[in-house]
C-alpha cells in the first residue's frame, strides 16, 4: 500500500510540473510560436517600400508628410507624393503582415519619432 502512494505522489508531482524545454514550446498544430517581432519587420518594410515609390514630385505642393505604420508597426512619418498617401491609406498589412498580431497578444512599442519637417520637393523628390 506504501509503495502504491508513493507511486500515485510522484506521478501527480511529474503531471503538475509540466514541459520545462528550452524555448517557446510549438502550438497545438506543431507550428513555432508567433514571432511578434518578424511581423512588426515586415510591415515596417512593406510600408517603406510603398512611400519609396511614391516619391516623384515636381512642387512643394505634390508632397505631404504621412504616418507610416499600420497595428503592428511604427515608422514615423515620411513625406510621399499624393499618390502616395493613397497607397499607403489602402495598405492591407492587417491581412498580411500584421495577419495574427493582435490574437497574439502582441504589443507594439511605439518608437520615439521626432516632430515631421514640413514635406518639401526637392531634385524631384519627397523629402
Amino acid at each position: 500500500m506504501r509503495r502504491a502512494i508513493v507511486a500515485l505522489a510522484l506521478t501527480v508531482a511529474a503531471a503538475a510540473c509540466g514541459h520545462k524545454g528550452k524555448g517557446a514550446p510549438a502550438n497545438v498544430t506543431g507550428t513555432p510560436p508567433y514571432d511578434c517581432r518578424a511581423h512588426e519587420v515586415a510591415a515596417g518594410k512593406q510600408l517603406a517600400q510603398i512611400a519609396d515609390a511614391n516619391l516623384s514630385c515636381q512642387a512643394d505642393a505634390d508632397c505631404q508628410n504621412v504616418a507610416l505604420g499600420s497595428i503592428c508597426s511604427d515608422n514615423c512619418t515620411r513625406a510621399v507624393n499624393h499618390a502616395g498617401v493613397a497607397a499607403l491609406a489602402g495598405a492591407d498589412t492587417a491581412g498580411t503582415a500584421c495577419a495574427g498580431y493582435q490574437a497574439a497578444h502582441c504589443t507594439l512599442i511605439h518608437p520615439p519619432c521626432a516632430p515631421p519637417q514640413p514635406a518639401t520637393c526637392v531634385n524631384g523628390a519627397c523629402q
